[in-house]
């Protein structure tokens, strides 16, 4: 038996505040061990997709369900714990590597999880490729590539269903991109499931698609 689906998006209508029309009856569906390049000339809407599927805004028409759930029905802050959105611009806040990394934990949508030890910080940032950081260490110095990084530790921590994923690829060296890929990789085979906007080819998903006139089209690896 399959299991059943992280997400399902039908019908999905919208349109631009200037009235361009994106998106014109689009459907999605995201389960459990989906790594999906999602693909597609700038400007046809696949960052304002993730939007909509993070409820940052609304369709016009069609719905979406989360975890059996019509999307409406989740309170804000838990539904965006479970169904992350690491976007373009690293979401960092004045202070410490730790006090980013720990940050969402004051909120009552992480509550269920346990604050992270120290070690499992430390552990978090080497996941990703950030072993030389202090967890004391400002992050105003960081680099673009850094920031981008200590925003997906931050974001593995806690521990969602489904990633979204905005370029994250865009400002890292091919060594950190590859560390990227596969640490999504492996979210995904571990039961969660990912969606990345990127312009560069993630090696280890395993489903491509591309935004084609307002719907989205399953792409060979090919092309």
């Amino acid at each position: 038996m399959l299991p059943a689906p992280l997400l399902v998006a039908e019908g999905l209508r919208w349109q631009t505040p200037g009235g361009k029309r994106l998106f014109d009856g689009l459907s999605l569906l995201l389960s459990p061990g989906d790594y999906v390049w999602l693909s597609g000339p700038s400007g046809v809407g696949k960052s304002s997709l993730l939007r909509l599927l993070n409820r940052l805004i609304s369709p016009a028409a069609g719905q979406i369900i989360f975890l059996g759930r019509p999307l409406g029905d989740w309170p804000a802050p838990h539904l965006r714990r479970r169904l992350l959105l690491v976007g373009q611009a690293a979401a960092l806040t004045k202070g410490s590597v730790a006090d980013n990394l720990l940050l969402p934990f004051g909120f009552r949508a992480a509550h269920e999880l346990e604050r992270p030890t120290d070690e499992l910080l430390r552990r978090a940032l080497g996941r990703v490729g950030l072993n030389e950081l202090a967890l004391d260490q400002a992050v105003d110095g960081l680099s673009v590539g850094q920031a981008q990084r200590l925003c997906l530790a931050r974001a593995l921590l806690l521990r969602p269903n489904v990633l979204l994923l905005d370029e994250p690829l865009a400002p890292l060296d091919p060594d950190s991109q590859a560390l990227v890929d596969g640490l999504v990789a492996e979210f995904a085979a571990q039961g969660g499931a990912a969606l990345m906007v990127s312009h560069q080819r993630p090696e280890k998903a395993n489903r491509r698609l591309r935004l084609v006139d307002g719907a989205l089209e399953a792409t060979p690896w090919s092309e």
